[in-house]
C-alpha cells in the first residue's frame, strides 16, 4: 500500500487540495491527522445549588455530577486508500487518493481528522479559499451516550409538605469542535476562533438546561495559538460556565458546569 504523502505548494488554493492524501474534513471525507494523537478523554461535571419559587412551591436543587468517557482513536489508515494520481506544482506535488470505504468511527471511538490547514471559507469577493499552512485544525466526531445519571437531588416545599427526589438525566459525551464565537458575523471570519463543547446537564447539545432554554455558544478562545501549538494539540483543556449564563430563570443559582478534555 502506498503511504499518503503531500508536499504542500506554497499559496495553493483550497480547491487543489480537494482530494489529496490529507484532505480537509469540511471539503468532504476527511483524512488522517498526525499520528501523535492516540485518544481523548472528555469529562462533564458540575456542582452547586439553585432555587426557584413556582407559585408558592419552593424548588431547591443540589447539583453534583461527573460523567466521562475515553475515546480511543480509530485510525483511518487501517482502512483502504487507493492511490489515483499526482498533480505537479512549481514548488511541490500532491498525491491523490480514493477511499473505497466510509470514514466513520465506531460508536464510542473517534477519528482524528485534518482540517484544511486553517481556512475553508471563501476570501472576500472570491469563490476560492486559501489554505493557511500555520494551522492544522482537528475534526473529532466521537460521541457516547450515558443513560440515567443522577446529577443531584431536588427538594420541593410548600405550606403543607416537603419531599425530596433524585434528579435523573441522560448525558451524551461529545468531543469538542472548532467553531466561531459569532457565527452570524458578516463577513464571516476565515478561520475558527474558539474551541467549543457541550456543557451543562443536558442531552449533549449546548445549553439546554432547566426549563429547556437554548443558550448562546460557549468555547475557549484559540486566536492566540501559535503555529507550533496547532501542530500539537495534546494536553488538557477546561471550560467552565456558570449555570446562570445558560439559564437565568432561577431565583438563586451557584451551579457551575465544567467540561474538561484531555488529548493524548
Amino acid at each position: 500500500m502506498r503511504t499518503p504523502t503531500v508536499f504542500i505548494p506554497h499559496g495553493s488554493p483550497y480547491d487543489s487540495f480537494n482530494s489529496y492524501g490529507l484532505r480537509g474534513f469540511f471539503g468532504g471525507v476527511g483524512r488522517e491527522a498526525s499520528p501523535i494523537y492516540t485518544g481523548i478523554t472528555v469529562t462533564r461535571s458540575g456542582s452547586g445549588t439553585r432555587t426557584r419559587d413556582f407559585g408558592g412551591v419552593l424548588v431547591e436543587q443540589e447539583i453534583s455530577y461527573s460523567v466521562s468517557h475515553t475515546f480511543d482513536r480509530f485510525f483511518l489508515q487501517d482502512q483502504s486508500l487507493v492511490f489515483s494520481g499526482q498533480n505537479q506544482y512549481s514548488d511541490g506535488a500532491v498525491d491523490y487518493f480514493d477511499s473505497p470505504e466510509d470514514y466513520v468511527a465506531p460508536v464510542g471511538e473517534t477519528s482524528f481528522i485534518h482540517s484544511i490547514f486553517g481556512s475553508y471559507r471563501g476570501v472576500p469577493n472570491s469563490a476560492v479559499s486559501f489554505a493557511n499552512p500555520k494551522k492544522h485544525f482537528l475534526g473529532l466526531g466521537g460521541f457516547f451516550g450515558i443513560e440515567d445519571v443522577s446529577f443531584g437531588t431536588q427538594t420541593e416545599t410548600d405550606e403543607f409538605d416537603s419531599y425530596e427526589m433524585d434528579i435523573i438525566q441522560v448525558f451524551q459525551i461529545n468531543c469538542p469542535f472548532f467553531t466561531y464565537s459569532n457565527p452570524s458575523a458578516s463577513p464571516l471570519p476565515n478561520e475558527y476562533d474558539q474551541w467549543n463543547c457541550a456543557i451543562g446537564v443536558d442531552f449533549g447539545a449546548i445549553g439546554y438546561e432547566g426549563g429547556g432554554r437554548e443558550s448562546t455558544s460557549f468555547g475557549l478562545d484559540v486566536t492566540g495559538y501559535s503555529a507550533t501549538k496547532w501542530r500539537d494539540l495534546r494536553g488538557t483543556y477546561t471550560l467552565t460556565v456558570n449555570n446562570s449564563d445558560i439559564d437565568p430563570s432561577w431565583d438563586s443559582d451557584s451551579v457551575v458546569h465544567t467540561n474538561t478534555w484531555t488529548i493524548f
